[in-house]
């Protein structure tokens, strides 16, 4: 089995080549909320509303391709299955219950010269709530142009501004990729939708890893009552702390804690205009994941 990773890993390595920059390729991840109330909403009907739990379930896989100019498009798929109860969802609406989500998004960096790139990114998602079938007219896009900087032999830095359907509105985005001098310090920014900071402890092999991860998924539903919800957009901002253990090679297992400062359900009419917003109070989360992690100061 390792020689099988190592081999995957090579285009991996090359991408990384000459700089302390960590990738990862695969991540498998699980996070839960406990049990929760809601906080506010804009409708008494759904004011006194418990929901019981909220699971989730994603998988992030991504594969570089590299441009005859040194150029690289990044694709990347991303599938999400969910599962939430509560208590006594009112009969107004559609109650959101398992759902699954794919996402297909593409990143490209383009050289203009030694020191300058051009980004550009193109994403295509499709969440499903249960019993709704697969169309097109449920597509979700978002589209971004942007710039990175090679800062050092070390670092990028960068920034874009992506449009997101789901919400209406461009999203400026931080990107900051790199690591101290000592290698001890790993970044990978993409604020606010992902922050990841990690710092090495015994022979890179023990790793503390802060996460903040801000989610935004877009869900359809299915409803034969009029004048009812035609999706729903789950937001949370998950703050999360944990223990990234090496297994072998470059394949991690991680634990960690949080809370979900941001936590809402947001429900849409067919002109993608709110019609609710339901507001659940702060929470504590628990997430577990195997990712791989491909850095070229890490060796073993």
């Amino acid at each position: 089995m390792k020689y099988v990773v190592a081999i995957v890993m090579i285009p991996f390595m090359v991408i990384i080549k000459g700089r302390a920059q960590s990738f990862e390729p695969l991540t498998i991840r699980y996070q839960s909320i406990s049990s929760t109330h809601v906080a506010s909403a804009d409708r008494e009907a759904f004011e006194d509303q418990d929901r019981k739990y909220l699971n989730w379930v994603d998988v992030n896989v991504r594969y570089p391709l590299w441009l005859k100019n040194g150029g690289l498009i990044l694709p990347e798929y991303s599938y999400k299955a969910f599962g939430q109860s509560f208590e006594q969802w009112p009969q107004v609406e559609t109650e959101p219950l398992t759902a699954q989500l794919h996402r297909l998004s593409f990143k490209g960096v383009f050289p203009l010269n030694r020191k300058w790139n051009l980004l550009g990114i193109g994403v295509m998602s499709q969440g499903l709530n249960d019993g709704v079938g697969f169309n097109i007219d449920n597509n979700f896009y978002r589209f971004g142009v942007g710039f990175l900087i090679n800062k050092d032999s070390v670092n990028l830095i960068g920034a874009s501004v992506v449009f997101v359907s789901e919400v209406g509105l461009p999203i400026p985005v931080f990107i900051y990729k790199g690591a101290s001098k000592s290698g001890k310090w790993l970044f990978n920014l993409e604020a606010p939708q992902l922050s990841i900071v990690e710092y090495n402890l015994v022979r890179n092999d023990t790793r503390i890893r802060f996460e903040q991860r801000l989610d935004n998924d877009r869900i359809s539903f299915s409803s034969n009552v009029e004048d009812t919800a035609d999706s729903y957009n789950y937001t949370h901002l998950n703050v999360s702390m944990g223990i990234s253990q090496r297994l072998f090679g470059p394949v991690y297992a991680n634990g960690s804690v949080g809370i979900s400062p941001l936590n809402v359900l947001s429900l849409y009419d067919l002109d993608n205009e709110v019609i609710e917003t339901i507001r659940f109070d702060i929470r504590p989360t628990f997430s577990f994941s195997l990712y791989v992690s491909v850095n070229p100061n890490d060796r073993k």
